[in-house]
């Protein structure tokens, strides 16, 4: 161990219990501090928040001495009992964890790997745009037949209140589909995590969304 040494600016090393000196009694007497030196390379100490999102516990053999089956055969043929621990990711802290890191002034920034849907189909006021329905219901059919989370947006709500709830969600990838794009031969795409927005040609939306997802 190390221990004072009575001096200032000196320490003892290897200090031993027991043979240098006795201990009466154990307790945190110090706390670390914001910009405190590291021992080992000097920089300073940051204190940050975090999220635990996992963790191992050793449980030895509290468990296993409760337990008269949790034995193994050793190699010398005796009854040994198992030392255990057990881990476990928190899954209800993940969005959480995920939303603290992939987010902007205006929602959730999925990442795809793990977005719940990989893509929404937005249409735009469709009560006055019958083809555009009709169209964004077989985008829908052949992406989900290709095995693409889909989440379809059909309410016939404005165009703003729409792309806000799209941004607030935040799947990773939004195609908006109106009568005008579809009569230019357009959609129009939003990449929700970069914000980049593209048009892609009117017979190659599904391939596009499919392999983009």
């Amino acid at each position: 161990m190390f221990a004072g040494a009575n001096l200032e600016g000196h320490h003892v090393s290897n200090a031993v219990l027991g043979r240098d000196f006795e201990v009466d009694e154990f307790g945190s007497f110090v706390v670390v501090a914001q910009g405190d030196p590291c021992p080992k390379c000097g920089d300073a100490l940051s204190l940050v928040r975090s999220i635990e999102a996992g963790h191992t516990f050793e449980l030895g053999l509290s468990y296993s001495n409760k337990i008269p089956s949790a034995t193994f055969k050793s190699e010398d043929g005796n009854d040994q009992k198992y030392w255990m621990g057990c881990y476990g990711i928190g899954m209800s802290r993940l969005p959480a964890v995920l939303a603290e890191h992939f987010h902007d002034s205006d929602g959730l920034r999925w990442p795809r790997s793990v977005a719940p849907y990989q893509v929404e189909l937005l249409t735009i006021t469709p009560s006055r745009a019958p083809e555009a329905v009709a169209f964004t219901d077989d985008v829908y059919r052949q992406l989900s037949e290709r095995g693409v989370e889909v989440l379809y947006d059909d309410r016939d709500l404005t165009a703003g209140v729409k792309f806000a709830d799209a941004d607030l969600i935040g799947v990773p990838t939004i195609a908006i589909i109106g009568q005008r794009g579809i009569a230019n031969g357009v959609i129009e795409v939003k990449d929700r995590l970069s914000g980049e927005r593209i048009e892609v040609s009117v017979p190659d939306i599904v391939d596009y969304l499919s392999e983009n997802r």
